[in-house]
């Protein structure tokens, strides 16, 4: 019997689902998607799209659901905060340390959401006018050729441009995972019927293992990984394999992610699974 909360992924793939449809499970459980009106509330598809309209329209942050949830003086204060919030994390400022957005990027962003007509502030003013203004003409002049470089390329399904995101961005994003995944902490959802497995191997073995319930599952520096079970001082990795390990999908999955793991920490990295079967590889050499 699958244990855990089932609103995550995690408890719908250890009962067997394939990972669409325990998407499609998890979902079910989220209150507000449309999953959890015509699945766990088994609605007829028309009447659950009526039904989250009305739900999200109760959940959604305005100021007029903040005053009927928390009273007129404590909703107008939370509002506020919202709003400060809000008009932060659409800053450039924000949006370059997040995602590694580019000026352009949030400039077409901005111009995407902004209002329409004489309501915009840059009404009957070109984006170049703006960027001489604020920068100067040689940088202006630099970003209209990024701009024109952009548009040139083709476009994926959504709108948006292909185009190779440069090292610095790269690496912005990168460690803007790490820390959100320093903030979060180790997973939740783990599995706690591996933890019996992996301390009886690393005692027949001479191991022991870091895990969920021993000092938290080990991340490995700088990237956004942790592993099921870390032995530092002999420096082996060990990972359980669960039943939806061994789609094909899966299995590709986890050999590149094993892979990356094998070569930053030169270690021995055993995989086993619910019926013992135990796999060791050497990155050592």
């Amino acid at each position: 019997m699958s244990k855990g909360s089932a609103r995550t992924l995690k408890y719908w793939l250890d009962k067997g689902y394939e990972p669409d449809e325990a998407e499609k499970m998890r979902l079910s459980r989220t209150p507000g998607t449309i999953e959890y009106f015509t699945i766990f509330k088994k609605l007829p598809y028309e009447t659950a799209v009526i039904e989250r309209e009305k739900y999200n329209k109760k959940s959604v942050p305005t100021l007029e659901n903040m005053i009927r949830k928390y009273g007129k003086d404590e909703g107008e204060k939370r509002w506020d905060i919202y709003r400060q919030k809000q008009a932060y994390t659409n800053s450039f400022e924000y949006k370059q340390e997040k995602y590694g957005w580019t000026l352009e990027e949030w400039e077409s962003y901005n111009k995407s959401r902004g209002s329409l007509g004489e309501k915009n502030g840059n009404y009957g003013t070109s984006y170049y006018e703006v960027w001489v203004e604020k920068y100067g003409k040689d940088e202006a002049d630099r970003m209209n050729e990024e701009v024109g470089k952009l548009k040139a390329l083709p476009k994926e399904k959504n709108g948006n441009y292909k185009r190779k995101k440069r090292p610095e961005e790269i690496e912005r994003m990168r460690k803007s995972a790490i820390e959100r995944v320093i903030r979060q902490g180790t997973y939740v959802a783990y599995n706690p019927s591996s933890i019996p497995i992996i301390e009886n191997f690393g005692k027949e073995n001479g191991f022991i293992f870091q895990h969920a319930e021993n000092g938290g599952e080990y991340q490995i520096p700088n990237t956004t990984f942790f592993v099921d079970g870390y032995d530092k001082e002999n420096n082996v990795v060990i990972e359980f394999d669960e039943n939806y390990h061994f789609t094909e999908t899966q299995k590709r999955k986890d050999l590149e992610r094993q892979d990356m793991i094998g070569q930053l920490l030169k270690c021995k990295f055993i995989r086993i699974d619910e019926r013992m079967n135990v796999k060791i590889i050497d990155y050592s050499n």
